[in-house]
């Protein structure tokens, strides 16, 4: 069974509930989806395990990474980052609200 890691940031929860809608949906069609908070991102080992990996997140404020995505974010923005991303396949379901200039 092919495996399929989905990584949530969420700050009310919208985000959350997508996630967990398309691990479902990954479950139904024969992946063995596993769905995760940001916040637990160091608990994982990108450089080993090549699992496609879907990235679900919202904004909050005026386009600024939720409270359990913030130290991902910050992680994988930094320009010293080790090229832990290297070889996995990954996409990306952005959530934002178009009442805000960046959103």
């Amino acid at each position: 069974m092919q495996k399929l890691l989905i990584l949530y940031g969420t700050q009310t929860g919208n985000s959350r509930g997508v996630a967990k809608e398309l691990g479902a949906e990954a479950a139904a069609h024969g992946f063995e989806a596993r769905v995760l908070g940001m916040e637990k991102w160091k608990e994982l080992d990108f450089e080993q395990d090549k699992t496609p990996l879907v990235l679900v997140s919202s904004s909050t404020g005026n386009g600024d990474a939720p409270d359990n995505a913030d130290k991902f974010y910050r992680f994988a923005k930094k320009r010293s980052t080790p090229p832990v991303f290297k070889g996995v396949p990954f996409a990306v379901c952005a959530l934002g609200d178009s009442n805000y200039e960046q959103f």
